[in-house]
């Protein structure tokens, strides 16, 4: 069985919306075209864009998504970043039409018991507004060991099922396949073997690879 993904990314420019900026932060309220000129753009389909500003003079870089034609863009976090003694972010992110699927994480590598840790999987329709899912990404990251409960992969369907590849170990050791639909959350499956970059999805058939062979699941 032999199977590839085509990624269609276009750029498209629609009329000025407001991006609504988090209480209590510089610039509550700005202006973009959407999608924004003189900005990183991450990702776009023909009805959304994710995208890369700065939340006023002087503050952090976010991730913003807005759907083509509304009134509105959303804040989805800080862009990714890390460090010595930490790292976090909006990463990996996935777009379905006008519903957007993402990480978000912030953890620190210190060690017990001084570290902590928040590792999510968010989806949102761009459109309407609605949150569809905030959920814990899976297992928990283990302050002091670097790379567990970070999210690797991620796909998402029109309807808000959502699946991902999260990291449950150190290094490569312990890595799952989770899913969400309207069934509840399901692991897929686990196993070191899983390979992150091969995560993809069509209609309702999510696609991955264990150790060079070929493996299917369904949303529901």
């Amino acid at each position: 069985m032999r199977w590839g993904g085509v990624l269609l990314v276009c750029a498209m420019v629609g009329p000025a919306l407001a991006v609504r900026w988090p209480a209590g932060t510089a610039g509550s309220q700005r202006s973009f075209r959407c999608p924004p000129r003189h900005e990183k753009l991450i990702t776009a389909d023909v009805q959304a864009v994710v995208f890369q500003a700065p939340q006023g003079s002087g503050g952090p870089t976010s991730v913003f998504a807005c759907a083509y034609g509304a009134r509105r863009s959303y804040d989805l976090g800080v862009a990714p970043y890390g460090g010595p003694s930490g790292s976090g972010g909006v990463s990996p992110i996935a777009l379905a039409g006008a519903v957007v699927a993402y990480g978000l994480g912030e953890s620190s590598d210190l060690p017990e018991p001084n570290g902590s840790s928040v590792r999510e999987i968010w989806v949102r329709n761009l459109r309407t507004g609605r949150l569809i899912h905030r959920i814990a990404n899976g297992l928990p990251a283990r302050p002091g060991h670097i790379g567990a409960g970070v999210t690797m992969a991620i796909v998402v369907r029109t309807d808000g099922s959502v699946a991902w590849i999260v990291r449950t170990g150190d290094g490569l050791d312990g890595l799952q396949v989770r899913s969400v639909d309207k069934t509840g959350e399901h692991v897929l499956a686990s196993s070191p073997e899983v390979e992150p970059e091969s995560l993809a999805l069509a209609g309702s058939t999510v696609y991955w690879s264990e150790g060079g062979r070929p493996f299917s699941a369904q949303l529901q």
